[in-house]
């Protein structure tokens, strides 16, 4: 997961409509003091979070996580547009979305 960070970071820019995009972290992690260095070393400027349950969190089941790590595409309402979205095909996944809506 913490190497698809730097990608998310050098290509977020490449977003049409970037500002009304928006990424946010949820965590499977165990560990508080892994989990906030991970957040600090990788420099993730979004949003964070984690209850700390790790496979046994309620997110797992209510997001219906399989692998880790996964990206879904959610709309202004929080509506899943897309899941299990590749860290390559983010941008290109999130810019066909803004051409259509």
């Amino acid at each position: 997961s913490r190497g698809n960070h730097s990608y998310l970071l050098s290509n977020l820019h490449l977003i049409k409509n970037r500002k009304d995009f928006g990424v946010i972290s949820v965590s499977l992690d165990h560990d508080r003091t892994f989990w906030l260095s991970a957040v600090k070393e990788d420099k993730m400027t979004w949003p964070q979070f984690s209850d700390l349950k790790g496979n046994d969190s309620e997110n797992v089941t209510n997001w219906q996580i399989t692998t880790i790590p996964v990206y879904y595409l959610l709309d202004a309402n929080w509506h899943v547009v897309d899941r299990d979205i590749m860290p390559s095909e983010i941008v290109v996944t999130a810019n066909q979305y803004f051409d259509h809506h």
